[in-house]
């Protein structure tokens, strides 16, 4: 949205348009009754879908708003923190797809990273582990403390005090 400032009328409203309709198309929801009118409140009750018709007019008038207001175009989670706080009624659709947005990851350098966690604890020795012992131990190993900051004598503490164990009992 930087480039707002920048913009003739005329360019402004065309500016974002194209990916709007994008957008819409792809999230949108037109029901249609059968005279084929746009019955959009209908579309309202579902949690996944944008109105198209109203979408489209509430991302000209955001445009606008952005510009009046001189909200911070630079940031897209600071400016929607903002649309959300103070316009939530003004947008109900745009805050929908922006919400989308804010969730979805840029990248899959995550993903990758967790599947190369989860090959270097299933090793060829341990392919019997379930899925649910692997999901928890790669759990561990991607959002765990580091190995260097792990207190082993608290966790062995706590384990060895849980029940009575043969190898810390005293033989004579």
């Amino acid at each position: 949205m930087r480039p707002l400032s920048f913009l003739s009328p005329e360019e402004l409203d065309c500016w974002g348009n194209k990916q709007i309709d994008q957008l819409v198309d792809y999230y949108g929801c037109t029901i249609h009754n059968n005279a084929g009118q746009d019955c959009g409140d209908q579309c309202k009750d579902n949690v996944n879908t944008v109105n198209s018709k109203n979408t489209k007019s509430e991302w000209k008038q955001m445009k606008q708003l952005v510009l009046l207001q001189q909200y911070p175009r630079d940031s897209f989670p600071k400016l929607w923190s903002i649309i959300h706080r103070y316009h939530r009624d003004n947008f109900p659709n745009l805050i929908k797809l922006a919400a989308i947005a804010l969730t979805l990851p840029v990248h899959s350098a995550d993903c990758e990273r967790g599947f190369s966690v989860q090959n270097n604890i299933k090793t060829y020795d341990r392919n019997r582990l379930h899925a649910e012992r692997l999901d928890t131990l790669t759990t561990i190993m991607v959002e765990g403390p580091e190995m260097s900051n792990f207190d082993f004598t608290r966790v062995l503490t706590h384990w060895k005090d849980q029940k009575s164990r043969r190898i810390f009992t005293k033989q004579d």
